[in-house]
């Protein structure tokens, strides 16, 4: 089973630095943060929240795992504070009723899905490693992969919000916003990247309890421009990891199981444990595209991979290309149209000029995703 990452705010003497689970930061610089609060419950989040906001403070917030590439979480140099909601994970409430779950914005995901499985239902979407809080899935839109129902995006399966934000002085310079399905800040508050205010509560939609059957299919890659759009449509949680050295192309037949089915496994997901291990510099390039045109941007790969498969080599020992499908969303921030999710791992050098192997290739690849085929980075 795959271990959380180590705490990713570190303190000494003279300050203290923010890293991630991925390693050092784009940039190769260190985070350097001024002052850390960590509240243990919405009253000491809303006096942090009051005095960065009495102080003129910028404050960002970042959680117990923090497995974010870009440094989103990393606040200014200067005048600024950082809150982390690692001890804000106690509460945990689960409305059997209404089929839905309430937990507090530090909640790990491995304890939340635990208590929902306890009262017999479950979270339809999760991304694919638990490392993660409630609050940062649902602001930086994390998912899993999903065409049906709501989607694979845990922010679709939001119905409420808590939300801490400033305010004036008469207002003791803090108050707490409600946003639930229907208002007008619903949409724009679901994936926000935490710049609408700190999320202190998440309500998430459930369903009856059920197992999932996955089967993976091991097949050549000829026809892998026509097969995706029919694998998301007849499967529920599907993906693809495409190794185009090797023209080899694994689907993941992924679907919902009844409970009283035998055998009760478990997907232990290497690509994305925080585990030490000697490629603990590999990093991403991400891109999403419209589903249109996903076709036509596997042919062109198709046609580089084909000069030379060696070139291709490198990528395919980090997990190939990772293909995942995520549904149109109303969410402001979400994607409008059903749409494509790629993932390329890569091996980093620690010495930053030096480049990624069959680096001309790389951004070759990049350039027709994002400025070709009009994918966004993700």
């Amino acid at each position: 089973m795959a271990m959380p990452p180590a705490p990713p705010v570190n303190c000494n003497a003279t300050g203290c630095v923010l890293s991630k689970a991925y390693g050092v930061w784009g940039d190769r610089k260190e985070c350097w943060v001024q002052t850390v609060v960590y509240p243990t419950n919405e009253d000491e989040l809303r006096s942090a929240v009051a005095q960065a906001s009495q102080k003129n403070q910028k404050v960002k917030v970042v959680s117990g795992f923090s497995h974010t590439i870009p440094k989103l979480a990393c606040p200014p140099s200067e005048n600024s504070t950082l809150i982390s909601t690692a001890k804000y994970n106690a509460g945990i409430e689960v409305d059997a009723g209404n089929r839905t779950v309430t937990a507090d914005a530090g909640v790990g995901l491995r304890a939340l899905i635990d208590k929902v499985e306890a009262a017999g239902l479950s979270l339809v979407a999760a991304p694919y490693w638990e490392g993660v809080s409630i609050g940062g899935v649902v602001s930086t839109g994390s998912h899993g992969s999903s065409w049906w129902g709501k989607g694979g995006a845990v922010h679709d399966h939001v119905v409420g919000l808590s939300l801490v934000v400033p305010a004036g002085s008469s207002e003791g310079y803090v108050k707490v916003v409600r946003v639930v399905q229907g208002d007008l800040l619903f949409n724009a508050a679901r994936v926000s990247l935490r710049l609408l205010g700190v999320i202190s509560k998440v309500t998430l939609s459930l369903e009856p309890i059920f197992k999932r059957n996955i089967t993976y299919s091991y097949k050549d890659d000829s026809q892998l421009e026509d097969e995706f759009h029919d694998l998301a449509r007849q499967h529920e949680f599907p993906d693809i990891t495409w190794y185009p050295s090797q023209h080899k192309a694994v689907h993941r037949y992924d679907d919902r199981a009844t409970l009283n089915g035998s055998g009760d496994g478990m997907t232990d997901f290497i690509g994305f444990q925080s585990n030490l291990i000697n490629v603990s510099t590999t990093v991403r390039s991400t891109a999403i595209f419209p589903a249109s045109k996903f076709r036509d941007f596997i042919l062109d790969v198709k046609k580089l991979r084909d000069l030379n498969p060696d070139n291709f080599c490198g990528v395919d020992i980090y997990n190939g290309f990772l293909i995942r499908f995520i549904k149109g969303s109303e969410a402001y921030l979400g994607q409008s149209e059903d749409s494509v999710v790629l993932d390329i791992n890569y091996h980093r050098a620690d010495e930053p000029l030096t480049p990624r192997l069959n680096q001309d290739i790389w951004e070759e690849v990049e350039q027709m995703a994002f400025f070709k085929y009009g994918a966004k980075p993700h």
